[in-house]
């Protein structure tokens, strides 16, 4: 996923790990800083994606990105 205009890298994922217990990864070379990455070890339920869409929604909005959370809901488990 690329990250919206304004947000970085580093304090976002800091920010899903510290306050939310939820790690993913950044981008790595030319994508470094742009990007984030999801991923499993296991098997995934629909309770994981939506706790990690959730996670995703909250720090967006403290670092003051406008989130829909009926939105994030929906993607959550519909799809974009």
């Amino acid at each position: 996923m690329n990250y919206p205009k304004g947000i970085n890298d580093e304090k976002f994922r800091a920010i899903m790990s510290e306050d939310q217990g939820v790690v993913i990864t950044g981008g790595l070379g030319p994508s470094k800083g742009k990007i984030l990455g999801v991923g499993s070890m296991g098997d995934v339920t629909s309770a994981h994606i939506q706790r990690t869409v959730d996670a995703m929604a909250k720090t967006f909005s403290k670092l003051g990105y406008p989130v829909d959370p009926k939105r994030v809901a929906d993607v959550a488990v519909r799809g974009p």
